[in-house]
C-alpha cells in the first residue's frame, strides 16, 4: 500500500500496463489447427453425417426428430426429456439444461434398430399431441384457443 502513494512506482505500472495493452493488440491470434477453411461440425452434426452414410433412413429420423427437440415441438421441458429417457429405457442423462440433453438423447438413439427408433419416436410424437403442459398451452386452454391439432 505504501508503493502505490508514491508517484514513481504509478508511473512505472502505468507504463507496463500500456506497452502490454500495446503488444496484446499487435500480437497475431494463434492459428486454429481444427479450423482448415471447413466450417466446423458439432459432434451432433458429425454423428448423422455418419449415420446417413451407413443407415440414411435413420438419419433422416434422427434429424427430424433433433429439429423437433430444438424448437420444443417434443418434449419441451427437461422434466419431459427425462420422463422420456426413463420410459423407453434409454441411458440415463445426467445433462442440466435441456438444449444439454439433445446431443446424448440422439446418440443413444443411433445404437437403436431402425424400427425401433421409430416406434419410440412415434410415442414421443404422440404423447405430445396428447395436450401441450406449456404455459402458452394452458394459456390457449383458458382463453378456449383451438390448439393446432384440432379441427375447428
Amino acid at each position: 500500500s505504501k508503493l502505490l502513494g508514491k508517484p514513481e512506482f504509478t508511473q512505472q505500472l502505468l507504463k507496463i500496463l500500456t506497452e502490454s495493452a500495446e503488444v496484446g493488440r499487435k500480437a497475431r491470434p494463434l492459428p486454429n489447427k481444427k479450423h482448415d477453411g471447413a466450417p466446423a461440425r458439432s459432434g451432433l452434426e458429425q454423428l448423422l453425417g455418419k449415420l446417413a452414410e451407413l443407415e440414411p433412413e435413420k438419419s433422416q429420423l434422427l434429424s427430424s426428430f433433433r429439429d423437433d427437440l430444438l424448437t420444443k415441438n417434443v418434449l419441451p421441458s427437461m422434466r419431459d426429456v427425462k420422463a422420456f429417457v426413463s420410459d423407453n429405457g434409454l441411458v440415463a442423462i445426467s445433462a442440466t439444461s435441456r438444449a444439454k440433453t439433445i446431443f446424448p438423447l440422439i446418440k443413444d438413439l443411433s445404437r437403436y434398430p431402425l424400427d425401433q427408433v421409430k416406434m419410440i419416436i412415434e410415442r414421443v410424437q404422440l404423447r405430445s399431441q396428447e395436450g401441450d403442459r406449456t404455459l402458452e398451452g394452458w394459456a390457449n386452454i383458458i382463453l378456449k384457443k383451438p390448439r393446432s391439432g384440432d379441427q375447428k
